[in-house]
């Protein structure tokens, strides 16, 4: 059926014939059913288009769907496009033989530090001169294998002076023929996980360091606590041995006694070299310097350690400039820093050997070395020997171990009296050499001629001992009273305030740790109710660091003195004391 317009109705067989034709089929082609009905369709003037109606439809449908697939490749290369340009990574394309930059992503500008322009069209030497070598191999095996490849953690060095760490995968831009026309790139910055990497690295790194200087620390103590151990146990033996001996021994009670004495004073030592290295660590050494002969000062100390030297048939020899040394220096340190250094000479040098001791100017400084030809010290040992207990660390045979606080102690008195000390050795068996540098002071004026006077005026005091320990008190009684004096004992607070009361008394040595009533209390007792008939008043007791010497000066003590007592030392102090005491009082320097 074909309807060509209107309500026109015709209607035809499949072979073409007209079998109907309505009156607006007459008005439509001029003429009536009768001479239009039976006829073929061409001989009416109707003609089929179904065919091109058709293939014009098709074509239509065919349009549509090309503009349609337009407008999807449109979509999706504007989605690619805004992935490209949002992606976290660098995306690029590179192409030709030179690997030139042909498309870069905002990331891809970003991480280079620089501006698109200045990559789109420059090669990949140009692009990463400094890696090209390395980058250049994978890119060119990528165009010949057509398989990806991978850099990982490649560090790229930036305009802007720093680096990137980029994990960078090389892909094949498909070509014409199966060959790629390009290479695109994938570039992940990982320079913080790189970063994390390191630090967790160097976190390790502290972790094992620390746990190692905590197994050595640990090791440090165990040997210190065992050579300290053997150190006070050897002394403490030869005292009581020679105790012993004096006690049952008459002809042989001099050679005990001078066996104790000697072992006496090495436990002293000990325990000055542990309270001092403790001192100079926290920082309470207070240097009283004023201007000393460096002659005076080793005299003292070679006078001091001949009995060690002769012990052992050591040969010492010294030698100073002629014309005389001066420095500005705590005398006292300055003894203790040569006494540490020609004890330890002896103590390493074989009975029989050598020490030489000599000095001399170097600009405006004085160099005094102390040379020994003993053990030597290994060269590997050489870089720690100023370290704390660094000579502990010997085998079961301690004889000549030490504590390794001695030369520690060197150290740091030399450097806070503003030099430097240094040890030398070829190895062992070589012997070894101290070398101290210090600040010389220029040569001191003529001294002006003044009358002689002693020092120390021989007389006899009256003294009050207060202990509450017996044997110390008794002890030191009879050692006052072989210097001729006369002694007076308490052991507490309440006895020594009723001894004062009822006697008169020079000098009162109290000691400090009293049971009750304590040695500050006692001695603010007898400042408060005495006035100005107080005796001298000496502090004893077992701590010596500088802030227990304010504290006894607080309390109205005119010295301080540390456990245990200087024998040579404490007469002419009871003898000076006395004097004073006598005369008027005289302010006098706590020690």
């Amino acid at each position: 059926m074909v309807e060509p317009s209107g309500d026109a109705t015709i209607s035809f067989t499949r072979e073409g014939t007209v079998v109907s034709w309505n009156w607006a089929a007459e008005r439509l082609f001029g003429y009536g059913a009768e001479h239009a009905i039976g006829r073929p369709m061409a001989q009416v003037g109707i003609h089929d288009v179904t065919d091109r109606r058709r293939a014009e439809q098709d074509r239509a449908a065919s349009v549509a769907r090309e503009q349609a697939a337009l407008a999807e490749a449109e979509r999706e290369r504007d989605f690619a496009q805004l992935v490209i340009a949002n992606a976290p990574i660098g995306i690029g394309v590179l192409e030709g033989p030179d690997h030139r930059a042909r498309m870069v992503n905002p990331r891809t500008v970003e991480l280079s530090g620089t501006t698109a322009a200045k990559l789109l069209g420059r090669s990949i030497d140009e692009l990463v001169p400094e890696v090209a070598h390395v980058v250049r191999p994978v890119i060119d095996r990528v165009y010949d294998s057509g398989k990806p490849a991978v850099l990982r953690e490649l560090a790229v060095p930036l305009p802007n002076g720093t680096t990137i760490y980029a994990d960078v995968t090389y892909a094949p831009l498909p070509g014409d023929g199966g060959k790629p026309a390009g290479v695109i790139y994938l570039a992940q910055d990982v320079s913080d996980r790189k970063r994390a990497e390191a630090d967790r690295q160097g976190l390790l790194a502290i972790a094992e360091r620390a746990r190692a200087e905590a197994e050595s620390a640990n090791r440090a103590k165990d040997e210190f606590l065992a050579t300290l151990t053997h150190e006070l146990r050897n002394p403490l033996a030869a005292v009581r041995n020679a105790v012993i001996t004096a006690r049952l021994d008459e002809p042989r009670r001099e050679r005990a006694l001078e066996i104790a004495w000697r072992q006496v004073d090495q436990l002293v030592r000990i325990v000055e070299d542990l309270l001092e290295v403790t001192r100079i660590s926290q920082g309470r050494i207070q240097l009283r310097k004023e201007r000393v002969s460096l002659a005076t000062v080793l005299e003292h100390v070679v006078e001091r350690v001949r009995p060690q030297l002769d012990e052992r048939g050591h040969a010492l020899s010294v030698s100073l400039p002629s014309r005389g040394v001066e420095l500005e220096a705590d005398p006292a340190r300055l003894e203790q820093v040569l006494d540490n250094l020609l004890v330890n000479a002896a103590k390493y040098t074989a009975p029989g050997g050598h020490i030489a001791v000599t000095g001399e100017y170097q600009g405006e400084e004085v160099v005094l070395r102390v040379r020994d030809d003993g053990r030597g010290i290994a060269l590997d040992m050489l870089p720690r020997v100023f370290d704390l207990f660094a000579q502990a660390e010997g085998t079961l045979d301690r004889a000549e171990c030490g504590l390794g606080v001695g030369l520690t102690v060197v150290q740091k008195l030399v450097e806070l009296h503003g030099g430097r000390v240094a040890a030398f050795s070829e190895g062992p068996g070589t012997g070894a050499e101290f070398m101290v540098r210090l600040p010389a002071l220029p040569a001191a004026p003529p001294a002006v001629e003044v009358s002689a006077t002693a020092d120390v005026v021989a007389g006899r005091a009256r003294v009050l001992v207060v202990e509450d320990n017996v044997d110390v008190a008794d002890s030191l009684a009879m050692i006052l009273e072989l210097f001729g004096h006369e002694v007076q004992i308490t052991h507490d607070g309440v006895a020594a305030l009723a001894a004062v009361h009822t006697g008169t008394f020079d000098i009162v040595l109290l000691d400090i740790g009293l049971p009750g009533m304590d040695g500050y209390d006692v001695a603010r007792r007898i400042r408060g109710e005495l006035g100005p008939t107080t005796p001298a008043l000496v502090a004893l007791t077992g701590y010596g660091r500088d802030e227990d010497k304010e504290r006894s000066r607080a309390a109205g003590f005119d010295q301080h003195l540390v456990k245990p007592i200087d024998p040579d030392m404490l007469g002419p102090l009871v003898a000076r004391l006395a004097m004073t005491h006598e005369t008027g009082p005289e302010p006098a320097p706590l020690h």
